[in-house]
């Protein structure tokens, strides 16, 4: 997935038609219900950079976790931003 930028220097290291290095490729998202840690989903391949998951039976959540545990290169991972609705 590629951004759109004006900043020539920025799209020049963009990764055409391939996923980005900095993407998440590899994770997992477990849910805390009654003190016992559940697997949510579990998400193999990815090369978005917004992933939206939706929870057939959302079930009574205190806390929530996500595990990276690769990336399409880069030797870290960086999780911007997380949002959580009811």
């Amino acid at each position: 997935v590629l951004t759109m930028s004006h900043a020539d220097a920025y799209t020049a290291r963009m990764h055409w038609g391939q996923p980005q290095p900095e993407t998440v490729r590899d994770y997992t998202i477990e849910g805390r219900i009654d003190g016992q840690w559940h697997m949510l989903e579990e998400v193999r391949d990815n090369y978005q950079r917004l992933r939206i998951h939706r929870l057939s039976e959302p079930p009574a959540i205190d806390a929530l976790r996500i595990t990276v545990h690769s990336t399409n290169g880069l030797d870290h991972a960086r999780i911007a931003e997380i949002r959580v609705y009811e």
